[in-house]
């Protein structure tokens, strides 16, 4: 009989299949302990290899061996490089491995072979672990069904949000950062005392990501937008201090920053710049230090906004909370991981009770069965005397007392020094004792969550520490981008933008080596120039490096990947943005609506003016007549700004940040958002200044 099969429906349910194995099976960490399949084995294998944190290092080929040969029929690269990454303390905030040797450096140095290291689990990781003994998660087959292995790990910590995780699956991502431990467990806390609360009530507690190399977190809306939906980026720079007016010192920098190649581009950097005489680079076991020597009379601070705009001493976080829940990947924000983690920890508690107490209850039984003997023991010994067989002897307890099987083998198996009065006395001790604890754990069963703060309180005060990374809400340093008419590119830091004289097509925030202009007509990646062809205008500009966009065209939101939409040419751009999960879109009637980036691509019956993405409560408008305001966003399609003659046609409706900044046709303004007023959204707004072409807010 012949298979006739359709070659393209065949493809396309193989690949699924493969997506999803890698999904599932690879890349993406499971929400309940933050771990994807190769470290929960890897860690599993060590503890029952017995590597505990007070026990010997053992080589990691053992380790990786264990682990290719028991559960995770992979490459052992895959395995080794999984392992090293859980022992470096400047990729894992709370490492869980414990490595002795060469693991590698910030250099990006590679660990040494692993015939030459060893390691342990570190004692954070056993509570990782800690009562999967106690039927508290489920067991599946391994590879080849010969073994048992844990579908999830027990985790008494968050590990999920102290440790973050990152990894690239097919067609999706996940770049969860890593928080502080204190923080954490404060606001689990609070969410089990107060589970109607809101993600801002969490974030009163989690007060950004917490890195494990230190740095400062720049605090805004999109970091705030991040914890609120599950995606958005967030700026990290290193840390600087400036001694005696005459050097540099670079004491951090941002997380996943090779300090070798910023180091290199710092060097590149100083023959660009004349303030920089020398760089040296005295980091040790210390702590990082690179120096960069300033020639006599300059300005220390304009080094390090240069250091900052120019180098990867400032970089661009982008978050992505994807994870696994009940085996399907899912974009989660701040509250919906916790509350993974609680539900997860809940189970966990309720089995390990209930395997406690039927253990207990187990061995209550037996003792109630010896104790009934104990109390008329000679006749108990003439029983079993007159008894021709074990199975008799049995049978006639069992008769005799009201034993059940299980009883009466007790007292059979019974040592001769069980009948002594000490003995007697101590099974009455140990039934009292147990009839306690049965009260207890069944008390248990009915607090869970007084139990989990428990724990939560224990972890924090054992293993809390300090946090690493600043939260800075210094903004003023941050680097305006601008495409100015002749299509020639320029930067300027917004502290030093007051009221500039310049005309420009289009602006940004970010970095000169990532700039994609967008015209009415193509996508271009530029550095200093942007070459236009006849009857070609720029409508926006992005600076990012290839993350996800939304572009709107006259009558439709799409969405691309940036490094795909670089030289493609389309018949009409208006505008596009780095893609949030909300995005803003105002029509030429002066209408607003809000779309969410799952209903993309989106239809739209008005002509679009303009776009924006993020989150918030209030939206700034502007017409071209100079006509500003700020106003309540609404969810659904609603006039924005009320247009005539005096307002003319609506520019832009943009979500509002901290500050704003205009561009009129020839000079630029910045402005604080709280000094617009707010008004009803019938209203035509205040007039500031002649005609405005934009805005952007920061």
């Amino acid at each position: 009989m012949e298979l006739v099969k359709d070659v393209a429906e065949e493809l396309k349910n193989s690949y699924i299949s493969y997506a999803m194995s890698v999904i599932v099976g690879r890349a993406i960490p499971d929400v309940r302990d933050g771990l994807k399949p190769v470290q929960r084995r890897i860690l599993y294998a060590m503890y029952e290899m017995g590597l505990r944190s007070d026990r010997p290092y053992k080589k990691c080929a053992r380790i990786v061996g264990e682990v290719l040969g028991k559960y995770h029929p992979h490459g052992d690269a895959a395995v080794y490089d999984s392992l090293v990454r859980m022992a470096q303390e400047f990729s894992m905030r709370y490492p869980l491995v414990d490595g002795q040797g060469n693991f590698g450096s910030l250099d990006g140095d590679e660990a040494a072979a692993m015939r030459y290291t060893e390691a342990r689990l570190t004692k954070i990781a056993e509570l990782m672990l800690e009562d999967i003994d106690k039927n508290t998660v489920d067991f599946v087959s391994n590879f080849d069904c010969t073994l048992k292995e844990p579908s999830v790990l027990p985790s008494k910590i968050p590990n999920l949000l102290i440790n973050g995780s990152s990894g690239i699956a097919v067609g999706m991502a996940t770049n969860i950062p890593p928080h502080n431990l204190k923080e954490v467990c404060d606001a689990i806390v609070f969410y089990i005392k107060n589970p109607n609360c809101s993600v801002d009530d969490l974030l009163n507690y989690i007060k950004g990501p917490d890195f494990p190399t230190g740095g400062i977190v720049l605090r805004d809306e999109a970091l705030k937008d991040a914890y609120r939906t599950g995606r958005g980026r967030i700026v990290l720079r290193g840390k600087v201090e400036v001694e005696d007016g005459k050097r540099v010192v670079i004491k951090e920098i941002p997380f996943t920053v090779n300090k070798a190649r910023l180091v290199e581009e710092i060097v590149k950097l100083a023959k660009e710049v004349d303030e920089i005489r020398s760089v040296r680079d005295e980091s040790n076991k210390e702590g990082i230090r690179i120096v960069l020597e300033l020639k006599a009379g300059s300005n220390a601070e304009k080094v390090v906004r240069k250091l900052y705009r120019s180098t990867d001493l400032q970089i661009t976080f982008g978050i992505i909370n994807l994870a696994l829940v009940n085996g399907e990947p899912k974009i989660l924000n701040l509250k919906e991981m916790i509350e993974h983690f609680v539900e997860q920890r809940r189970e966990v508690v309720r089995r390990r009770t209930l395997h406690e107490l039927e253990k207990t209850k187990e061995r209550l039984h037996l003792l109630f069965g010896l104790k009934e003997i104990l109390k008329n023991i000679d006749y108990t010994i003439k029983i079993i005397k007159n008894s021709k067989t074990p199975g008799e002897a049995k049978k006639n307890l069992i008769e005799f007392y009201k034993l059940d099987e299980r009883q009466a083998d007790a007292v059979l198996q019974m040592r001769l020094q069980k009948i002594t009065a000490l003995e007697i006395e101590e099974i009455s001790r140990e039934l009292e004792e147990l009839t306690g604890r049965v009260e207890k754990l069944e008390n248990t069963l009915k607090s869970l969550d007084s139990v989990l703060i428990s724990e939560l309180e224990e972890i924090k005060n054992s293993f809390g520490d300090d946090r690493r990374t600043e939260i800075s809400d210094e903004f003023d340093d941050l680097e305006l981008l601008m495409v100015l008419e002749d299509g020639t590119i320029k930067t300027l830091p917004l502290d030093e933008l007051k009221d500039v004289s310049l005309r420009v097509s289009a602006a940004t925030f970010g970095k000169k080596d990532r700039i994609f202009v967008f015209t009415n007509k193509r996508v271009l990646k530029v550095k200093d120039r942007v070459r236009l062809e006849k009857d070609e205008k720029i409508t926006s500009v992005v600076c990012a490096k290839d993350d996800d966009v939304v572009v709107a065209f006259p009558k439709r939101l799409e969405k691309f990947k940036l490094s795909d939409l670089e030289n493609k040419r389309f018949d009409e751009i208006v505008d596009a943005a780095v893609l949030n999960k909300k995005i803003l879109v105002a029509t030429v009637d002066g209408y607003t609506r809000v779309i969410d980036s799952s209903n993309l691509p989106a239809e739209f019956e008005e002509k679009i003016v303009s776009l924006d993405c993020g989150d918030g409560e209030l939206m700034v408008t502007v017409t071209e007549k100079g006509f500003i305001k700020r106003s309540e966003i609404s969810r659904r399609k609603a006039l924005a700004h009320k247009l005539n003659d005096k307002t003319g046609r609506l520019i832009a409706a943009k979500f509002c940040r901290k500050e704003i900044v205009i561009f009129g046709e020839d000079k630029i303004l910045k402005i604080e958002s709280e000094k617009i007023p707010v008004q009803s959204r019938n209203s035509i707004g205040k007039p500031l200044f002649g005609q405005i072409k934009f805005l952007i807010t920061v």
